[in-house]
């Protein structure tokens, strides 16, 4: 007999005649039968450990994508970086030409990778939403900023708009709402060879949000709409289907509670409609970049990154925002441990994947050594953009965070909150 835990219980069998004439005992029917069941049994454990292997295997490639991601992300951070550097040098036009090349392949794999970043966090569960104020204007002048060049090499008008009874902020995800907008932007853009492109928003009587992205040329415009299948598990082998970028999409989406509809009919304009239960909310109240009116003082940073490109970088950047001799470079988290403890510093720029101690382990050893009144400020700058990379830097006691590539108004805004903190 099988058990409440799917195993079988031991049972004893009278060995009596069959009472049916066939001259087999009880008990050999009884072992008949539990034969059959020890079989089940058998095969039940093997699907189960098939499944963990699977479920394992499954984990492990998902770990290696991300640490692939991780690595190449950094290698490119420092190659955009350095692009930035070098634009602001003098340059001959033909110099300034090559440079844009380069920077715009290098936001390319950027891109490719952040993708790659984001299908892992998606796969692993570790995708979460953020829920901040959003300006519905700043999110279609973005789209429009980086979309509109593009439609207008196609001769193709592109425009943006919102309904009168549009809210101006809403709560959302400001980041995943942007990388929803631009794909189904993109994917029209891409297709569109003539006419116009409007991308607006309106407000539904089911308290949504509806995004719109339509394409049309003369008087042809997709009225009905029918619900739109992104690819299920992979990038999709049908170019009307998009790619990884519209997997990714579609995951966001449905993370939201939304729904995706596309034009329907022979002669429809690839067009598109997103609905998102988006809630209207009062404006942020925060401190912009201009808020920091004052010019920064002299901090004593320490950098603590492996990578020498990336040491330049934030050296370069340390320097031009005034820094000058104040900045020691070492290259792993037990060499920042002993830096701290022999030198005051101000501000520690620690990268979190280092060799032979790394940026976590590093931070909370710091944060042992001294007393509160003399601890510096450590800001975590790492290629790692998961949110629960985020809280762990937090979680370690590091004050702030800066993703690579990081830029010049990023590492001047933590080194402004470091100046207001010290103020307070």
């Amino acid at each position: 007999m099988i058990n409440s835990e799917g195993s079988l219980d031991g049972g004893q069998t009278d060995d009596v005649s069959s009472p049916d004439g066939t001259g087999l005992s009880d008990g050999a029917h009884g072992a008949a039968h539990e034969g059959s069941l020890l079989q089940l049994q058998a095969e039940r454990d093997a699907l189960c450990a098939a499944l963990r292997e699977a479920k394992r295997s499954s984990r492990d490639k998902l770990d290696l994508l991300a640490l692939l991601s991780h690595e190449f992300r950094s290698a490119v951070s420092g190659v955009i970086g350095m692009t930035d550097l070098l634009q602001q040098t003098p340059l001959s036009r033909e110099q300034s030409s090559l440079l844009d090349g380069l920077r715009s392949s290098g936001q390319s794999m950027q891109q490719l990778l952040n993708d790659l970043l984001d299908f892992v966090r998606i796969e692993s569960g570790q995708l979460k939403l953020e829920s901040l104020p959003v300006s519905a204007s700043a999110l279609l002048a973005d789209c429009a900023d980086k979309l509109r060049p593009m439609a207008l090499t196609r001769g193709v008008a592109f425009e943006t708009g919102m309904d009168e009874c549009m809210p101006v902020w809403v709560t959302g995800d400001v980041l995943r709402l942007k990388q929803v907008v631009m794909t189904l932007a993109a994917q029209v853009v891409g297709r569109a060879k003539e006419g116009r492109i409007d991308v607006s928003l309106a407000p539904t009587a089911a308290g949504t949000i509806s995004l719109f992205v339509v394409h049309s040329h003369g008087s042809e415009r997709p009225w009905h709409y029918e619900p739109f299948d992104f690819p299920a598990s992979g990038p999709a082998t049908h170019s009307d289907d998009g790619g990884l970028d519209m997997l990714i999409c579609g995951r966001l989406v449905r993370a939201m509670g939304g729904q995706v509809w596309k034009a329907s009919g022979p002669s429809a304009a690839p067009s598109f409609r997103c609905d998102l239960p988006l809630n209207e909310c009062a404006p942020p109240r925060s401190r912009a970049l201009s808020d920091f009116a004052a010019p920064l003082p002299k901090l004593r940073v320490l950098v603590a990154e492996d990578n020498v490109v990336n040491q330049m970088l934030a050296t370069h950047l340390l320097t031009r925002l005034g820094m000058g001799k104040d900045i020691d470079v070492v290259e792993n988290g037990a060499e920042a441990v002993e830096a701290v403890r022999s030198k005051n510093y101000d501000v520690v720029l620690m990268d979190v994947n280092m060799p032979v101690m790394d940026g976590l382990e590093a931070t909370r050893r710091i944060r042992s050594l001294q007393a509160p009144a003399r601890q510096p400020h450590i800001i975590a700058v790492t290629a790692n953009a998961f949110d629960s990379d985020r809280q762990a830097c937090l979680d370690a006691g590091m004050n702030d965070f800066v993703s690579k590539p990081f830029r010049r108004d990023d590492l001047l805004l933590c080194l402004a909150r470091v100046v207001s903190v010290g103020a307070d």
